[in-house]
Order: structure tokens, then C-alpha cells, then sequence
């Protein structure tokens, strides 16, 4: 036995016999190569869930008027929301120039999440999501921290419901995190098959 003989059985032509590894599921492949050079190659994480989605998400209209609204009107004025400065405090927009800000829930691939503290020393994240063609931050505030913060993994799915910011001027989509719920790419694909409608090739009316 020399110093590369591992015990394995071999053949009779003295060659070693690979045992086949298991292959491994779509999700897998996602974070190992997220895990290896920092992107997704066997496809985006939310594949095939594009009607699923919509399907379970509340207030998606306001988002997709958004994004229209950002498409065709970036030259324009428009009402700006509050703020999140870099030390996690509010910039207060005056009262008069604020919008309501409509409830929504969506669903979103945990990109990464960034912890910080306020100047009071409270906790809060600011996660970085990719839905099915477009992109938004949640916003956990000290308030939720506690309630939220454990349910949020980066490679993991989460459903997020709050209030909606849109800000036309930083091509910014966020929502201030009041209620997540935490899932898998597989158990959301298994849910989609489960309800005959995994893959994305027919339109699904959101429910409003």
C-alpha cells in the first residue's frame, strides 16, 4: 500500500471505483455556486416561480406602477419618502411632501443582508432581495428586530409584508418589514407543482 492508497476497492486493472455521488437539487447547485464565485449559473434562483409568486403576493399593482411610473418619468419631479441614513437613523421628509405608503406582501430571494446600529445602539437590517424581474430592500427596524430578525437567512426565500417605499430619484424599491415568513426555493417549487402552476409560461392575476 502506498501513500495515494486509500482502502477503496479497486478493479482488477488496480484502478480505484468511484462510488456515483447523488445529483444534487436545483437549490443546491444555487448555493454552491453562489457559495464558489459569487453568482448563479444553472439558472436564477426563482425560476419557474414567476406565477406563483404572483399569485401569493399582495399589492403587486403598486409595484409594477412603480416601475412603469420609474421607466417613463425619471426626469420628473417626484415625492420623496423618508430616508434610512447609513447609521440606521430616519431622515424625516416634511409632512407635507409625504405619501401614504400602501401595504403590500411579496416574495423575494435573500441576495445578502447588511446588520447595523442605530445611534441608539438598537439593531436593524437592511436585506437585500431579487423577486421575479425586479429588485427591493426589506427594512427590519429596531421595533420588529427581536420579532424578525432570526427568520431571515441570505440563500433563503422570504415573504415580506409592510409598507411600501418607492423612490423614483434612487431607482429604489423598500419595504419596512412588519411580518416575514421564511421558506426554500424547494419548498416553493414543490408548492407551485403542488398547485399546477411551476413554470412561467402563462400570466396569473395577483391577488389585490
Amino acid at each position: 500500500m502506498d501513500m495515494f492508497d486509500l482502502g477503496e476497492k479497486t478493479n482488477n486493472g488496480g484502478g480505484l471505483i468511484l462510488q456515483d455521488a447523488p445529483p444534487l437539487s436545483f437549490e443546491e447547485k444555487i448555493r454552491e455556486e453562489r457559495n464558489a464565485i459569487g453568482m448563479s449559473i444553472s439558472g436564477d434562483p426563482l425560476d419557474g416561480l414567476k406565477r406563483y409568486i404572483e399569485k401569493k403576493s399582495l399589492g403587486l399593482a403598486k409595484v409594477q406602477e412603480f416601475l412603469k411610473e420609474l421607466e417613463a418619468s425619471i426626469t420628473e419631479d417626484h415625492i420623496l419618502d423618508d430616508e434610512v441614513s447609513d447609521a440606521g437613523e430616519i431622515i424625516q421628509t416634511p409632512e407635507k411632501e409625504r405619501k401614504e405608503k400602501p401595504i403590500v406582501q411579496v416574495i423575494g430571494y435573500v441576495d445578502g443582508i447588511r446588520k447595523i446600529q442605530t445611534k441608539k445602539g438598537e439593531n436593524m437590517l437592511i436585506v437585500a432581495c431579487s423577486s421575479t424581474g425586479w429588485k427591493f430592500s426589506t427594512i427590519v427596524f429596531p421595533k420588529v428586530y427581536n420579532q424578525i430578525a432570526h427568520l431571515i437567512n441570505s440563500g433563503e426565500i422570504i415573504l415580506v409584508k409592510g409598507k411600501l417605499n418607492c423612490k423614483i430619484e434612487m431607482k429604489e424599491i423598500s419595504i419596512e418589514a412588519d411580518q416575514v415568513k421564511r421558506s426554500t426555493i424547494s419548498d416553493l417549487r414543490t408548492a407551485a407543482q403542488n398547485e399546477g402552476i411551476f413554470g412561467d409560461d402563462l400570466p396569473v392575476i395577483p391577488e389585490l
